[in-house]
């Protein structure tokens, strides 16, 4: 999730939103946590701690390289859903690896992303206790499908933070029902052209039924609050026109 920004021009200042945060959109002023942020306290699967072991202190590092890859890529599929078309301006930035997942978004979104029900749509709820960005929901055969990408490793808990973003959609678009949900899966061992996959990518689909994932989600939002019951957002505000000597940071 990229920082929120916002200018008040009376106020002539910038405000840094907490990236573990989303503003409310059924009651601006109040900040609920991300679904990501409430996920971290999920466990993980025991994968995800042999890479940690595996990898020591450089863990980190390599994990803040992939967050950074996946933004990139995420940046790059909006566009070409948005616009039919993406441009990359800056190759030096870019890995062969990269390009390739790239290339596969573009073979999964060419075949099935006909019809685009929504883009990188945002919504944070009050009255669920949180917010989120969902990627893609496309309508495939009669059906409204729920899409998170993914350049990494695929973890179980993940079906919990889509199951959060079927609840947060449905609560600000209850006209607009979701059938099921999936991952697109950049970074998969799959070789050959058949069904929701191709060479290096799949789409995956829950083995469970919703309310499965979304009661094991709203377990783990609760033992989050139980581990945080005083969540703020740490907004970051600042004057726009510094003094010399008139202003403290």
């Amino acid at each position: 999730m990229q920082t929120q920004t916002f200018i008040d021009s009376a106020a002539n200042t910038i405000t840094y939103a907490d990236k573990r945060a989303y503003e409310c959109t059924d009651k601006p002023g109040e900040w609920v946590p991300s679904v990501t942020t409430i996920l971290d306290v999920a466990p993980k699967g025991p994968e995800f701690y042999n890479f940690l072991k595996n990898r020591g202190k450089d863990a980190d590092a390599i994990a803040m390289e992939a967050m950074e890859r996946g933004s990139r890529i995420h940046a790059a599929t909006e566009q070409y859903d948005l616009n039919g078309t993406f441009t990359i301006d800056n190759p030096a930035e870019w890995t062969a690896d990269d390009v390739e997942m790239l290339y596969r978004f573009k073979e999964c979104s060419d075949r099935y992303f006909k019809t685009i029900v929504a883009v990188e749509s945002s919504f944070a709820s009050y009255v669920l206790g949180f917010g989120g960005t969902i990627d893609r929901i496309i309508e495939w055969e009669g059906k409204k499908i729920l899409l998170d990408i993914k350049t990494g490793n695929i973890y179980p808990y993940y079906w919990r933070q889509l199951a959060a973003y079927k609840e947060l959609w449905e609560h600000f678009n209850p006209a607009l029902k979701i059938d099921t949900y999936g991952i697109v899966h950049l970074k998969a061992l799959t070789r050959t052209e058949k069904g929701w996959q191709g060479r290096g990518w799949q789409v995956l689909f829950p083995e469970h039924e919703h309310e499965y994932y979304w009661r094991l989600f709203k377990n783990t939002k609760e033992e989050f609050h139980i581990m945080h019951p005083n969540f703020r957002a740490n907004n970051r505000i600042f004057n726009l026109t510094l003094k010399k000597g008139g202003l403290t940071l």
